[in-house]
């Protein structure tokens, strides 16, 4: 196992924060653009929450929700989350959901509306669709005790959220669905071949881990015997 110096790796934390921080500054000042004025002067309590994608775009702010519609799927596409392909006899096609949902800032105001495509990994069936699910979750325990030798040692601590997540990691077992309501094909009856995990799906969490685990492996890290999210 390739050993890695304490220096290097407060280098290589430096450079995630960094990255990190820059990316959330242009994530910002994206969020704020796509809120118009309309919208900024309510609280996310005067804009109802969708249930269904029908609501969304029949109600008195469906053209914002609509917009929320479109990053998601760009979104979807800049991943590589899906390849368009031909329906065939035989083949399983499974179903996507909309979640909808109003982000509040810190003042009780709109931050933005948000849309996530989400797979309905309800029907999937154990051994054809997924052979395991379970990931494991870090410890609270685990966490305090990494703040509090932080503390005594008068390190910095930097907290990172990895945008997307679950769209970074490859699926394990090819899935197929038809495309979400708002979205058509290139040509009828193509259907969406998933090549990354997808909100949802039964697997996406234990492919993320997997995923990450891997590349911190890799960058010199080494995974705790009492906590292997530490």
């Amino acid at each position: 196992q390739r050993k890695v110096s304490s220096k290097k790796c407060r280098e290589y934390c430096a450079l995630i924060a960094e990255g990190a921080m820059k990316m959330f500054e242009r994530g910002w000042e994206e969020f704020a653009a796509g809120i118009s004025q309309e919208l900024e002067g309510l609280r996310h309590t005067d804009v109802p929450t969708p249930k269904s994608y029908k609501e969304a775009v029949t109600c008195e702010f469906k053209e914002h929700w609509l917009a929320a519609i479109h990053v998601e799927i760009d979104n979807l596409r800049n991943h590589g989350v899906f390849e368009w392909v031909r329906r065939e006899p035989g083949m399983k096609i499974m179903d996507l959901g909309w979640a909808f949902k109003v982000k509040p800032n810190e003042l009780g105001g709109i931050s933005r509306l948000k849309a996530r495509c989400v797979l309905r990994g309800f029907r999937q069936e154990f051994g054809r669709d997924f052979i395991g699910s379970s990931a494991p979750v870090g410890k609270v325990q685990t966490f305090r005790a990494l703040i509090a030798e932080a503390a005594q040692r008068k390190h910095d601590c930097f907290f990172l959220d990895v945008k997307s997540a679950y769209l970074l990691a490859d699926l394990d077992i090819v899935q197929h669905v038809d495309p979400p309501k708002g979205l058509e094909g290139p040509e009828p009856g193509m259907v969406w071949r998933l090549v990354k995990s997808l909100y949802g799906s039964v697997q996406g969490a234990r492919m993320w881990h997997k995923l990450i685990r891997t590349n911190l492996l890799s960058w010199g890290y080494a995974a705790s015997s009492a906590d292997s999210c530490l």
